[in-house]
């Protein structure tokens, strides 16, 4: 029998409808008045960012509060806030990084330092696949992500090669409910697509969590007057799976496994007039297994890690076939962690462990068409609460590492805490950090023979190494206000440049090589101001003065701008059901160096400053389903030389979650 409502019952459906439109119109109200009102609403403010779990600053997990290195977090609700499909776009206007765009794809710089120096970590473990050192970020789609950490200074001590400028540490998504699903749909310009769902559940021993994803964007041209595009149409899906087990409260194990295939097609062009349709396909597969044992105050954690990654690239030559040309390049990495943590008296934790790696390449371009290396680590670091009563920590580290390839290295790092007020906290770090030589530069043999060079690589090489010093200071002066000011110095030694051996004659080619010639340093200020009220209102600010300079040569280094400044607001009205962000990133002139007047001399060309502007509004419906509108490179910057940016796009889409405690 169905039901009839009564009368009674029907008004007050009647009131609700007009509650609702009642509420859109105090929305307005509270927009006018909000700045009146922030006086004695901001006293309210909740627990902060700053007490996030993070674990890249230890490999241990602690409060970010508590870090003795600067971290900067990025959560799960800023990350939807911000409509980004990938972490390139996650990054893309955080004050803390510079993202740049090339043929490589999204790598990014960190205090200056190039897409090489910086390890990108997915869950503490390392990604593999560099194209010429870079590890294209918008390879990993939001679905996944949890949290993302961005450790600056050098990290080598913990992490081993490439963390000369630091680390960014992705903490992927783990089932926090008994049952809890998502799903979004978005469409905007270049005919993006983007479809992307995730899947948790929570039972008696354990949880597991699901993702899946399909984007896909045509290409674009800045240049309407050139056959090649400045961007590549892209069509990726990825599949993703992570399970956590406690069978007892003193054991437990996560297993993870994913693959992605990418596949991204472009247009090129050379001097001589020919046309080449490019296409280039990968697929990466990431599986890991990590045991954890707690014993009274031991805990011994594991990790075991497998990835494979597979790059086809095609080049087709329109009405022709001289330069067509197919590789494939695969990478496998396989690698083992054991880490003990003590948690000794008088509140240290002694942290000690060794990593085993061993890697495999098969690419045409290295002179016998494979390389491998072997690398193996140990490691040591003493977090020691020296005086509770002042915050006063001091974390002492070493770490030694021992490669196939080039030999052995060490890596100290210092870093002191200091927070004699609640509302104060002081942190001064130094680190030594390296950078292995990359299997190109130690066993590459490739030859143009249409531009009339080759390439060889040197297997005397040895790595890069960096000394990086931090000096920052964090107050919260009242509950709704954060400021943040850090000092910051990259000495860099031995960097890795190519090298003419042999000026060539008409009976031969020329000929280049590497060697360990070059150094440079990067100095600056990072300051940031946070404005909260809740989540109702958020404004951050953030600047950064970089100066970057190539002693060898005695010029400043490419691609960094002196100035960068970034502006994030962001308006939340539950009542209504309405989210509001909009970011702003504000980038200087950049230094490159080209021989524009022919005469075999480079010039110095500076890149126009340039502007990024994104806004996203969204509407909740329900607590289930949500619709938003946005808009990225509303400024529609970007030019074909420097900054081959997608141009203006807006996106409308919608969303639906729910879940069960």
């Amino acid at each position: 029998m169905n039901p009839v409502a009564s009368p009674a019952r029907t008004l007050q459906q009647v009131c609700a409808r007009r509650l609702q439109w009642v509420r859109h119109l105090r929305l307005l109200m509270w927009l006018v008045g909000l700045g009146a009102a922030y006086r004695t609403s901001f006293a309210q403010e909740p627990a902060d960012a700053r007490f996030s779990t993070v674990v890249t600053a230890s490999r241990t997990a602690q409060r970010q509060s508590e870090a003795a290195t600067p971290i900067d977090v990025i959560t799960r609700v800023d990350i939807e806030r911000s409509g980004a499909r990938d972490l390139a776009e996650v990054l893309a206007l955080h004050p803390a990084v510079q993202l740049e765009r090339s043929f490589a794809g999204a790598g990014v710089y960190v205090q200056g330092l190039e897409p090489q120096h910086v390890l990108i970590l997915i869950d503490g473990q390392r990604m593999i696949g560099r194209t010429n050192g870079v590890i294209d970020l918008s390879r990993i789609p939001v679905e996944r992500i949890e949290q993302v950490e961005v450790s600056r200074g050098a990290s080598s001590v913990l992490y081993g090669s490439d963390a000369l400028g630091g680390v960014i540490n992705i903490i992927t998504r783990s089932a926090k409910r008994k049952l809890e699903g998502s799903a979004q749909v978005q469409y905007g310009g270049l005919n993006a697509l983007d479809l992307r769902g995730s899947g948790g559940l929570r039972f008696g021993v354990g949880g597991l969590v699901l993702t899946a994803g399909w984007h896909r964007r045509d290409a674009y041209q800045l240049d309407p007057q050139s056959a090649s595009t400045s961007g590549g149409a892209f069509d990726e899906q990825q599949v993703s799976g992570k399970l956590d087990l406690r069978p007892t409260a003193a054991f437990r194990v996560g297993t993870a496994l994913s693959y992605l295939r990418r596949r991204m097609d472009g247009v090129d062009s050379t001097a001589s007039g020919a046309v080449l349709d490019r296409t280039n396909l990968t697929e990466t597969i990431d599986a890991s297994i990590t045991p954890e044992l707690r014993l009274g105050r031991f805990t011994l954690k594991g990790v075991v890690q497998y990835s494979h990654f597979r790059d086809q690239y095609l080049l087709d030559q329109r009405r022709g076939t001289q330069l067509d040309s197919y590789q494939q390049t695969r990478e496998h990495l396989l690698r083992g962690d054991l880490q003990l943590d003590v948690r000794l008296p008088l509140g240290q934790l002694l942290t000690a462990g060794g990593e085993l790696l061993y890697e495999r390449l098969y690419t045409p371009r290295l002179a016998t068409g494979e390389g491998d290396r072997l690398r193996g680590a140990v490691f040591v670091q003493d977090q020691w609460q020296v005086a509770k009563a002042v915050g006063l920590s001091l974390v002492p580290a070493l770490r030694f590492d021992v490669d196939s390839q080039f030999g052995t290295n060490w890596a100290p790092k210092l870093a002191l805490r200091f927070a004699p007020l609640p509302a104060l906290t002081a942190r001064f770090g130094y680190g030594a950090g390296f950078r292995a030589p990359q299997f190109k530069e130690l066993l590459l043999l490739f030859e143009n023979a249409g531009a009339g060079y080759l390439v060889s690589g040197n297997t005397s090489l040895r790595p890069e190494t960096s000394h990086s010093f931090n000096l920052g200071i964090e107050s919260a002066p009242v509950p709704w206000l954060q400021l943040s000011g850090n000092l910051f110095r990259n000495n860099l030694r031995n960097l890795i440049q190519p090298l003419l051996t042999d000026p060539g004659s008409s009976a031969g080619p020329q000929r280049f090589s590497y060697g360990n010639i070059a150094e440079a340093y990067t100095q600056g200020v990072e300051l940031s101001a946070k404005l909260r009220h809740s989540d109702k209102f958020g404004l951050e600010l953030g600047y950064t003065l970089t100066d970057a300079w190539d002693v060898q040569q005695q010029r400043a280094l490419e691609g960094r701008p002196r100035h960068r400044g970034s502006i994030s607001l962001s308006l939340r009205h539950p009542d209504s059901g309405i989210d509001f962000q909009t970011r702003l990133a504000v980038v200087g002139p950049r230094p490159y160096y080209s021989d524009e007047e022919g005469d075999g001399v480079s010039e110095r060309v500076d890149a126009a400053a340039y502007v990024l502007w994104d806004a996203r509004l969204e509407l909740a419906f329900s607590r289930q389903l949500a619709g938003f509108v946005g808009g990225q490179n509303l400024l529609d910057a970007g030019d074909v030389r420097f900054l081959p940016i997608a141009p203006r796009s807006l996106f409308v889409g919608l969303s639906v979650r729910g879940e069960r405690q």
